[in-house]
């Protein structure tokens, strides 16, 4: 061919791409190219050197695409990352106890004792006046029956003040339930007494019995304008209240609920305040009995509250 030339450069190209058909070639072909084999075995070593060379420029590649980045600024980008992974769980937590809040303050608004409220949410921060710990009794008292160290949780440190809207006396709730009184506001904080406090004396009660959900009567009401009787509730401590001093004729019966006459201003009546724990015979007055009655909600468990503030 004019002007072609059999040249050292051309010899080797055309080797190697007999080479690389022979590789792509499918193997039953590969018997009629056993001749071959002895004129491509020389260029092994230049398959291989390229196929390095190949893996040394990637590498090369790589490094200059990817800076390097030192210990410590990778252990600070770390620790960045396990903040908002932190942050993210406690954001989480938070939405969780708003949607409880929210559905918790649906529910209280279609109670009808209720509707004239306005609902205050705040978290309890500590089962005791004194912020930051919660209340125990060094000594065991037999008459209450407490154990020695048991909590004795009475009253209720809350995250919220005057500044939410809380006042001295207002009523405080739980799901359906009234449990206590405001008797402490600060700016930023409050206080809230429980009705199982000692200090709480002749709380109006009625009595509502379990079987058949009628209030109990006064024994001495006219027939014709019957009255429900209303009852003085005292505070015991841990969780416990008492009516002392009951008619039998009431035949108030264990499991009985106890709920708020609402004569006393500003509590709403008709709220569960407790449920009748046990009825004991007075053992000099035959025809007087005393009922223990049990909080409805174990303080210890509290962790949001209600107070029940003006429109």
């Amino acid at each position: 061919m004019p002007g072609f030339r059999i040249t050292t450069t051309r010899i080797f190209a055309a080797l190697m791409l007999a080479s690389a058909i022979a590789m792509l070639l499918p193997p039953r072909w590969a018997r009629h190219l056993d001749g071959l084999k002895g004129l491509l075995q020389p260029l092994a070593p230049f398959q291989d050197l390229t196929e390095r060379g190949g893996r040394a420029a990637d590498a090369a590649l790589d490094r200059w695409a990817t800076p390097s980045v030192s210990l410590d600024r990778l252990r600070r980008v770390e620790r960045q990352r396990d903040a908002l992974r932190n942050e993210l769980v406690a954001l989480r937590h938070r939405l969780d106890e708003l949607s409880r809040v929210s559905r918790e303050i649906a529910e209280l608004r279609r109670r009808e004792s209720l509707r004239r409220y306005r609902l205050i949410p705040a978290r309890v921060i500590a089962r005791s006046p004194a912020v930051g710990r919660d209340t125990l009794r060094a000594k065991p008292d037999r008459r209450e029956r407490l154990r020695d160290g048991q909590p004795v949780v009475t009253a209720l440190t809350l995250a919220a003040g005057r500044q939410d809207g809380l006042v001295v006396e207002q009523a405080v709730v739980h799901q359906a339930y009234l449990i206590g009184t405001v008797c402490e506001v600060l700016p930023l904080l409050s206080g809230v007494r429980l009705f199982s406090d000692p200090a709480v004396k002749l709380l109006p009660v009625h009595v509502v019995r379990a079987a058949d959900g009628e209030v109990i009567r006064r024994l001495d009401a006219p027939k014709d304008r019957p009255a429900p009787a209303v009852f003085g509730l005292n505070g015991l401590g841990d969780g416990h209240m008492q009516i002392a001093k009951v008619n039998r004729d009431y035949r108030i019966r264990r499991g009985d609920l106890v709920v708020s006459a609402g004569t006393q201003r500003p509590l709403p009546a008709m709220m569960v305040v407790g449920t009748v724990l046990a009825v004991e015979n007075d053992p000099d007055l035959r025809l007087v009995q005393t009922l223990t009655v049990a909080a409805p909600v174990d303080p210890m468990q509290l962790d949001w509250v209600y107070a029940l503030g003006e429109p």
